[in-house]
């Protein structure tokens, strides 16, 4: 199964393509082939699957939504 994840945009690598870090910090470059709209800057939240950037979300969705994750994945803190 494949998973949609939210990836932060760090800098833009070229025309189809960005650098985007996760929660953690880990850094990858992402494909803006499927993404439609105005290119993203630094600081805007992806959604991303399978390497392709899908959209852009708000950053308060996106940190909520975060939250929530983390909340799930570790119930004792």
């Amino acid at each position: 199964m494949c998973v949609s994840q939210l990836r932060r945009v760090v800098e833009a690598t070229s025309d189809d393509s960005v650098s985007v870090e996760d929660q953690e910090g880990r850094r990858s470059v992402v494909s803006l082939l499927a993404y439609i709209g105005e290119p993203p800057c630094a600081g805007t939240w992806l959604i991303v699957h399978s390497g392709l950037a899908l959209g852009a979300v708000p950053a308060a969705e996106a940190e909520a939504t975060i939250s929530v994750v983390a909340r799930l994945q570790n119930p004792d803190k």
